[in-house]
C-alpha cells in the first residue's frame, strides 16, 4: 500500500530527524528530495506545485531553522501538508434519519469493482440500518445475478429485478418494496463501461435524475494511478459527485492518484479497499494515511482491527491459561484463525510503525500460517494439549509432517515458533514487559498512549 512513496518519504524522515538543528541548507535539500518522492508517485504537477509552495512558505520560517528540535518541527509540517492535501478530515456516508430512506448511487468504468465495493458498503453499514441492494446495471447480461450473489454473500435484501429493463419503472418499484420492508439505506449499482463516451454519460445521468440519490460516489481503480484524475473529472461532469472510493488500495504502490484527487477533482476520498474479502473495506481517514506514508504505521487503526476480532471471553480465558503456564496449540490454532480476521499480513505489517519500509511485502509469505495450521490439525488432540510430548520424539513429528503434505524441517520450525510465541505472551502479563516489546516495534509514549485510550474507550 503506497509503497513507493512511503519508503521515499520514511527515508527523508530518518534523515530530517537525525539533525536535531537544521540549516536552511539542509532544508532545501530536504524539500527537494520531497520534490522528487512526489514525482516519482506519479502525483499530479499541479498538486506537487502547490504542495512544495506551501512547505517551502511554513518550514523556511526563521524559528524553525533556530529551534533544536527543528527536524521534528519539519517532519510535523509535512505531516499537516500531507494530511490538507488527502482532504483534513474523514466524511462518511451522509445519511438520513433512520426512518427516512437514504439513497446511494455507485458509479465508474468497467472493471473498477464497482459491484464487488457496493457489497462491501452493504456489509459496512447493514449492522447500522437496513439495507437493500438493486442492480441498475442493463448492459451486463450477468449483473443483476452478480449483485444477488454479493448481496447473499453480505448479508442484506436484493430487489431482483429480473428481464425488466425499464428504470422509472424499476425505480419506483424498489422504493416502494423499501417502504413496505422498513429499508433505510439503498445501494444502486450502475453499469461500467471500458471507457467514458457520451452515451455511458448521459445513460449515468438519466438514471440519477430517476432515483436521486442522497449520495453519489465514484469508484475509482487505485492502479489507474493519473488515469484516475480525468475520468472522475468526466464524471463530476456529469453528475454531482459526493466523493471518491478508492478499489484495490492495498496493491497500490505509487499513490499519485490519492494524493492529487483532492486537489485536482475537488473531491473527497471517502472509503479504499484493502482486500477481497467482503469485510475489507475502510473509511479514508487523511491522518491515518499520511503517518503511513510518513512511516509512522497506524497503530490505532491497527487497535481497532484487532478489537474486531478479538473475543472478549476468549482474550479473558487465554489470559487465564497464560497466568497458568497451559498456552497449548489448540490456543495458538484460535490465535492464528483471529489473526487472518485481521486481513493480509502485508497490509498489517504496513500499519505497524517503524516496519512498512523495513519488510518488503513481496517477502511476506502470506501460506505460511496454512502451513501452520495443516501442521497443529495433524497433531491429535492429547497432542495440541500436551505439548511436552513433542520434545526429542521425532516418531511424532514425521507423522505429524506426512499427514500436513510437509516435512520435518517445516514441523521443528512451527514448534519452534510456538515455544517462542508462548514466551512472548507470557512477558505481555508484564506490564513493564510489554511496554519495552512495543519500544522495540518503534512505538513511542505517545503510541502507546493512544493504544490506552483507545482501549479505555471501548
Amino acid at each position: 500500500m503506497l509503497k513507493n512513496i512511503t519508503d521515499g518519504f520514511s527515508h527523508i524522515v530518518q534523515k530530517i530527524t537525525k539533525k536535531g538543528r537544521l540549516t536552511e541548507t539542509q532544508i532545501q535539500e530536504g524539500i527537494r528530495s520531497i520534490r522528487l518522492a512526489l514525482i516519482e508517485a506519479e502525483v499530479n504537477i499541479e498538486a506537487i506545485k502547490k504542495f512544495i509552495a506551501k512547505l517551502k512558505e511554513k518550514a523556511l520560517h526563521q524559528e524553525i531553522v533556530k529551534n533544536v528540535q527543528a527536524g521534528d518541527m519539519l517532519v510535523k509540517i509535512v505531516h499537516d501538508l500531507l494530511v490538507e492535501t488527502l482532504g483534513q478530515e474523514k466524511i462518511s456516508l451522509n445519511l438520513k434519519e433512520s426512518t427516512q430512506i437514504t439513497g446511494v448511487l455507485l458509479s465508474g468504468l468497467q472493471g473498477s469493482g464497482k459491484t464487488t465495493t457496493l457489497a462491501k458498503m452493504a456489509y459496512r453499514y447493514k449492522n447500522k440500518r437496513d439495507v437493500l441492494t438493486v442492480s441498475l446495471d442493463f448492459n451486463r447480461p450477468a449483473a443483476n445475478e452478480q449483485l444477488k450473489i454479493l448481496s447473499k454473500q453480505a448479508g442484506v435484501a436484493f430487489y431482483d429485478r429480473g428481464e425488466e429493463k425499464n428504470l422509472k419503472k424499476i425505480v419506483h418499484n424498489v422504493f416502494q418494496l423499501a417502504k413496505r420492508n422498513a429499508h433505510n439505506l439503498i445501494f444502486f449499482d450502475t453499469a461500467g463501461r471500458t471507457q467514458i463516451d457520451e452515451g455511458a454519460l448521459a445513460e449515468l445521468t438519466e438514471i440519477h435524475r430517476f432515483v436521486k440519490p442522497d449520495e453519489t460516489l465514484l469508484v475509482m481503480d487505485s492502479m489507474m494511478g493519473q488515469q484516475a484524475l480525468p475520468v472522475a473529472n468526466r464524471f463530476k461532469a456529469a453528475v454531482p459527485l459526493n466523493g471518491l472510493i478508492f478499489s484495490k488500495f492495498d496493491s497500490d504502490n505509487r499513490g499519485g492518484a490519492v494524493l492529487s484527487v483532492k486537489e485536482v477533482v475537488g473531491v473527497p476520498v471517502k472509503f479504499i479497499g484493502v482486500g477481497e474479502r467482503i469485510d475489507e473495506l475502510d473509511e479514508f481517514d487523511p491522518k491515518r494515511i499520511a503517518e503511513r506514508i510518513l512511516g509512522m504505521g497506524d497503530i490505532v487503526g491497527l487497535v481497532e482491527k484487532a478489537k474486531e476480532v478479538v473475543d472478549e471471553e476468549e482474550a479473558k480465558r487465554l489470559s487465564k491459561k497464560l497466568k497458568q503456564n497451559k498456552f497449548d496449540f489448540e490456543d495458538y490454532l484460535a490465535q492464528i484463525r483471529q489473526f487472518k480476521k485481521m486481513g493480509s499480513l502485508s497490509s498489517i505489517v504496513s500499519m505497524m510503525p517503524g516496519m512498512a519500509n523495513k519488510i518488503n511485502p513481496e517477502n511476506i509469505d502470506e501460506g505460511e500460517m496454512k502451513v501452520t495450521e495443516a501442521i497443529i490439525l495433524s497433531m491429535t488432540p492429547f497432542e495440541r494439549k500436551e505439548v511436552i510430548y513433542f520434545n526429542n520424539s521425532n516418531s511424532r513429528k514425521m507423522r505429524v509432517a506426512k499427514g500436513s503434505g510437509t516435512n520435518l524441517l517445516k514441523v521443528n520450525k512451527v514448534l519452534k515458533k510456538f515455544f517462542e510465541m508462548k514466551k512472548m505472551m507470557k512477558n505481555f502479563q508484564n506490564s513493564r514487559k510489554m511496554k519495552k516489546v512495543l519500544t522495540k516495534m518503534g512505538m513511542n509514549e505517545s503510541d502507546l498512549k493512544k493504544i490506552s485510550q483507545k482501549m479505555e474507550k471501548r
